[in-house]
């Protein structure tokens, strides 16, 4: 675990981090929530829905769900997510502060779960806009650790980064040997997680690759 964080010490990360989107989506106005987040699929009211579904999806809902779309997660998460946003703006950032410290985590995953979406779903919802999203160095390095080093079980595109090393410019974190990517941690944190805004501000022999391997 990056840096020897302990899984309540990530899940304080994971509990800042919602407070501080909270805070963030109090402040938008109507058209910001109904803009389009770097999700495709998902409006920044949509995604904000979508932060709520870990504790408002009960296990008997989410299995019932899975055979109504035939075991399609994604369908089955966008399905779920834009009921949740359909409920006033006000309900979602109140859901979102009350459940700060929940600690639900997919099957089978930890802390870094949920701090991964809660960071990456933030730069997906504000960046956008224009909007500094908050994400402090301590919840970015172990978040940047999981994405240059996926899991066998892996929801984004880019699941091999071998020969390909990776260097934040802003913070105290690289990881891999081979060609170079650099860039701003927020940027290098994009891109891994297949987003293309994020590879705007990235640097280095390996970028071009990064990008084939992200299909993007």
């Amino acid at each position: 675990m990056s840096n020897a964080q302990t899984e309540d010490q990530l899940f304080g990360l994971v509990a800042t981090q919602r407070r501080h989107i909270a805070d963030q989506l109090d402040e938008l106005t109507p058209e910001q929530w109904a803009a389009q987040s770097l999700c495709a699929d998902w409006t920044v009211r949509q995604l904000a829905g979508h932060l709520t579904m870990g504790w408002n999806v009960s296990t008997p809902k989410f299995m019932l769900g899975m055979a109504k779309f035939r075991g399609n997660f994604d369908k089955l998460s966008v399905s779920l997510s834009n009921k949740l946003a359909e409920r006033p703006t006000s309900e979602i950032v109140a859901d979102i502060r009350a459940n700060a410290e929940h600690r639900f985590t997919p099957p089978g995953e930890g802390a870094l779960a949920p701090l991964s979406d809660s960071v990456i779903h933030g730069f997906d919802m504000l960046v956008p806009l224009g909007i500094d999203a908050p994400a402090s160095s301590e919840a970015l390095t172990p978040v940047l650790q999981r994405l240059a080093n996926p899991p066998k079980r892996w929801i984004f595109p880019l699941k091999d980064t071998t020969g390909l090393r990776f260097e934040a410019t802003d913070l105290e974190w690289s990881s891999g040997d081979g060609d170079v990517v650099s860039g701003p941690a927020a940027d290098m944190a994009l891109a891994l997680s297949g987003r293309a805004h994020g590879f705007d501000a990235l640097a280095g022999d390996g970028v071009a690759e990064l990008r084939r391997r992200s299909n993007l």
